[in-house]
């Protein structure tokens, strides 16, 4: 894929990482509010096991280790999959994600 759409990539998450996934059964019987904090609440821990391993490659860079563009790569992509997740399932699209990131830039 040579360079993705914002929507195209919201698209590839989705269908990857479906709100409904078999993986969380119990999250069926969730009331809809709680379903959503649900999401957020695992969107965030998807984000803190990314910040983490951040955390881990930069702690070793202080103790003199090279920095692995590898896995700083790897984090970059999982984090950008992990704020499209959280925007997907916030309904948002891509022009209020876009609209969203405007706001908060200025």
């Amino acid at each position: 894929m040579d360079n993705p759409n914002l929507l195209t990539l919201m698209e590839m998450v989705q269908t990857r990482y479906p709100p409904a996934s078999k993986e969380y059964p119990h999250r069926q019987a969730l009331s809809t509010d709680n379903r959503l904090s649900f999401l957020v609440n695992h969107s965030v821990l998807h984000m803190c096991k990314v910040i983490g391993s951040l955390s881990t490659e930069c702690e070793a860079s202080d103790h003199g280790k090279e920095l692995n563009s590898d896995i700083l790569r790897t984090a970059a992509a999982k984090m950008l999959i992990n704020s499209i997740k959280l925007a997907v399932d916030l309904d948002m699209t891509p022009d209020t994600l876009v609209n969203e990131l405007s706001r908060v830039m200025q």
